[in-house]
């Protein structure tokens, strides 16, 4: 097929267009006219060669009149849905028209409804409020009177307010318990519904609501016949429960940021009673309530706002997690602050704020570094004894810290603390007496409190009737006493007799200080002599066995100390002491035991107490002591044991029944120990044991001969004192130890003992060899070891001693008697 390109041909659609042109003049067919010629004349082009143009026309017609149709077929489909459309349209339209009647009459029928409802519900609060308002009425109608109001829609703010103060009135009035059975539940949901409306209510309608929950709150937490889950373990009360399950706690504390002041009162009221449980003043804390209350201290101007405020932290800073929480908050300088207004009521409870937070180690460092202690000591002068007591009783917890003594100190606080001694006030002394008690921990201060003064109230301050003061005084004086300066004092300000009534008390904490300051002036040598003037050591004696353990060990030390007087060792024996003390020794604690001991070995050292000892079967006591576990044998009680048994040797009633109640090979067994003073005391007793001639045999039988050797190396010269001294009194007349201590090799350290710097055991060295010589093998032995040579020196020696000399020419005498020492005697001089 090819394009037709010729002049007729290309005119077809030009004379079309005039054709039609002419029949059809109307404008509207202008422009379809046009794309109609133009679509023909395409189609004639692109037809085959030899195509005429009616077949054209013809074909177009044929396409129009299908398209035709399929047009009109969808105008019917349409219009048949359009129809439709129309029916529902008119029915829609008739919908509306009586919705909107019915809507007009609901309208009317609403407004009917709510005036009907308006008067039936101001009929019902009028007869709630007659309820209400019924002394003689029934509580249980009031209760479901007001919870009506309560949960009533439509009641009128006015009559909300006079409902609301109408059963506060009623609360108020319930003096008995009001938690009956029957009435629990509506207590319960009263409470609920409280809650519920706080948030939406108008100020003066929540202050009223606030009253009236703080007091069922306060009700319920002093119920005694209300149930609770476990009192004992801070459980809250069932109202304060519903308080907690209904988010009560957020509630208040949004309160607490209300504008209104009086709603800030009534919050931090409410607050403070509901908070009662450690549990529930963590929690408080942790919703942020502590932070609001900080915010008001820190913004308020309304002086009944920050008392309330206050006595809400102090109470939650009962809780250590508040005393934290308060300080990182920033809450110790805002509290402190409060002491600069002048109100005593806000004073009172910044104080007392000050008193739960510096029981916390932190707080108190960090009261110090925003110079809390400063205004601390500066509301002591106060003229109020409560504020006072109070502002002294949070220095007191300060003083707990080394470095708050200290400041306290420089700040003038001890001088004031010794001023409030003086006061009338039971409480301020007793606060001003317990901060001067830690404060005089420190050195400084010990004596500061006697420059000052401090010691005579005090001392006074002990016959009071109050035991805390007695207490808190006792303890104050206990630490003083540490000072020498101040035991002086106290005994020349008549100090000791009142601080030795204090053991009678029946409070076993002003019995230990009083025992504690006691033996702190016994360090004093008048002291001593005082107590015994002053019946003192009758009354430790009478006190070792009717007192706890604390007091004990502190009386028993005083009479340790004071056991060192030679008047008082007496007093001891005749008031009884020595059966006293014996039994101690089966005390159960290591030191009771141990002091004693000591009491025992300062006494046995007088002829009458030995006696007395003996005679109350002190030996046999001791030997038991000896033979005791190794884990209680300190080395304490060994040293103090055989110091004792040293002392009763003396006695020769006790050398024969030392050795028969086995105290000998007890004490022969402590010369093995790793304590010095052990060793030197057990040797001691064995020196004086042995000049009984049948214990030198025993000595021997028993192993003592062989010990006492071997300690001849010591290098303590105390124990050598004894251990030589026993050798010489075992060798004197008894051949048998004579040959034993040759046999041990024990010639040779004895002579080379000779040489010693110390003139005792030189002198029983030479002495015991002495001994040695009358047996003839020892005799011509020490010559060869160098023995008489080394005495010969001794003797000519214008450095020795008198005795020394005249014991060496003693010793040469003996050994003279054997041809081979005399020779050595004659080169020498002799």
């Amino acid at each position: 097929m090819t394009a037709k390109t010729s002049n007729a041909e290309q005119s077809i659609s030009v004379n079309l267009a005039n054709i039609l042109h002419n029949n059809f003049d109307d404008p509207e067919f202008a422009c379809p006219l046009l794309e109609f010629t133009q679509e023909v004349q395409r189609n004639y082009d692109t037809s085959p060669q030899g195509t005429q143009i009616g077949e054209i026309v013809q074909a177009k017609l044929k396409e129009i009149q299908t398209e035709e149709e399929q047009v009109l077929t969808q105008i019917a489909v349409q219009q048949h849905a359009k129809d439709k459309l129309m029916i529902e349209l008119r029915k829609t339209e008739t919908a509306l028209e009586n919705l909107d009647k019915k809507k007009k009459n609901l309208r009317i029928w609403k407004k009917l409804a709510e005036k009907a409802v308006s008067q039936m519900v101001g009929q019902e609060s009028s007869v709630k409020l007659n309820s209400l308002a019924d002394l003689d009425g029934d509580d249980v109608n009031k209760l479901d009177s007001f919870l009506w109001l309560l949960k009533s829609k439509g009641v009128k703010e006015d009559v909300m307010v006079k409902g609301l103060q109408t059963f506060e009135s009623f609360c108020l009035l319930v003096v008995e318990n009001p938690w009956a059975a029957n009435t629990i539940t509506l207590w319960m949901e009263i409470s609920s519904s409280l809650l519920a409306h706080l948030t939406t209510a108008l100020p003066k309608v929540q202050i009223v609501e606030l009253r009236i929950l703080c007091e069922i709150v306060k009700r319920s937490n002093n119920a005694v016949n209300m149930p609770r889950t476990n009192s004992a373990n801070q459980q809250p009360s069932p109202i304060v429960n519903v308080v907690l399950n209904h988010n009560g706690l957020q509630s208040l504390i949004k309160c607490l940021s209300s504008v209104n002041e009086d709603v800030k009162i009534e919050a931090s009221n409410c607050i403070t009673a509901t908070c009662t449980s450690v549990n529930t003043k963590e929690l408080f804390g942790q919703l942020g309530g502590m932070q609001a209350l900080i915010n008001i201290i820190n913004k308020s101007n309304s002086e009944m706002v920050l008392q309330q405020a206050l006595i809400a932290v102090w109470n939650q800073a009962m809780s250590d997690y508040n005393k934290t929480l308060i300080r990182t908050c920033g809450g110790l300088p805002a509290i402190i602050n409060m002491l600069h207004i002048d109100t005593e009521g806000i004073l009172e409870n910044a104080t007392i704020a000050l008193g739960y937070l510096t029981r916390d180690d932190q707080n108190k460092i960090a009261i110090r570094e925003c110079n809390g202690i400063e205004k601390l000591i500066a509301t002591l002068y106060y003229p109020n004894e409560s504020i006072q007591s109070k502002a002294a009783g949070a220095l007191w917890n300060c003083a707990s810290n080394a470095e708050n003594k200290v400041f306290i100190r420089h700040l003038g606080g001890i001088a004031t603390l010794i001023e409030l001694l003086y006061s009338s006030h039971e409480s301020v002394q007793e606060n001003a007496a317990g901060g001067l008690w830690n404060c005089a921990v420190d050195t400084e201060n010990k004596k500061l409190v006697r420059e000052l003064g401090g010691l005579q109230p005090l001392i006074h301050l002990l016959s009071s009737n109050n035991s805390a003061i007695v207490e808190n005084a006792s303890g104050t004086m206990w630490n003083c006493a540490a000072v020498a300066e101040n035991r002086i004092a106290l005994r020349k300000l008549n100090g000791l007799h009142p601080l030795l009534m204090l053991l009678w008390s029946k409070n076993e904490n002003i019995q230990e200080n009083g025992a504690g300051a006691i033996r702190n002036c016994s360090f004093n040598d008048q002291n001593k002599i005082a107590y015994r003037e002053l019946g003192g050591i009758e009354m430790f004696v009478d006190l070792l066995d009717k007192t706890n353990y604390a007091v004990l060990e502190k009386i028993i030390s005083t009479l340790l100390i004071c056991s060192i007087n030679a008047e008082n060792k007496d007093v001891i024996r005749q008031c009884g002491g020595f059966n006293k003390l014996l039994d101690c020794l089966d005390h159960q604690e290591v030191c009771i035991r141990e002091k004693a001991l000591g009491i025992l070995r300062n006494c046995s050292t007088t002829a009458e107490n030995r006696s007395a000892l003996i005679e109350a079967r002190g030996i046999p006591r001791l030997v038991q002591v000896l033979q005791g576990s190794p884990d209680h044998l300190t080395a304490s009680i060994k040293e103090y044991a055989a110091a004792t048994l040293w002392n009763l040797a003396r006695d020769d009633k006790s050398k024969a029944t030392a050795r028969e109640e086995g105290a000998m090979d007890g004490l022969i067994k402590l010369l093995d120990d790793q304590s010095e003073g052990v060793v030197e005391n057990a040797a001691g007793s064995l020196l004086s044991l042995t000049i009984n001639s049948e214990n030198r045999d025993h000595m021997r039988m028993i192993g003592g001969i062989h010990r006492l050797v071997a300690l001849l190396k010591s290098s303590n010269e105390f124990i050598l004192e004894n251990v030589v001294g026993a050798l010489k009194n075992c060798t004197a007349n008894n051949e048998a130890n004579q040959v034993l201590v040759r046999e041990l090799q024990g010639l040779e350290p004895l002579i080379t003992l000779l040489s010693h710097g110390n003139d005792n055991v030189v002198r029983d060295a030479t002495l015991c060899l002495k001994n040695m010589a009358s047996n003839e093998e020892n005799n011509v032995l020490i010559g060869k070891l160098n023995g008489v040579a080394q005495l010969g020196k001794m003797v000519q020696n214008p450095n020795s001693s008198d005795l020394i000399r005249k014991v060496a020419a003693f010793a040469l005498q003996t050994l003279a008697k054997n041809n081979f020492n005399r020779k050595i005697i004659q080169q020498q001089g002799l």
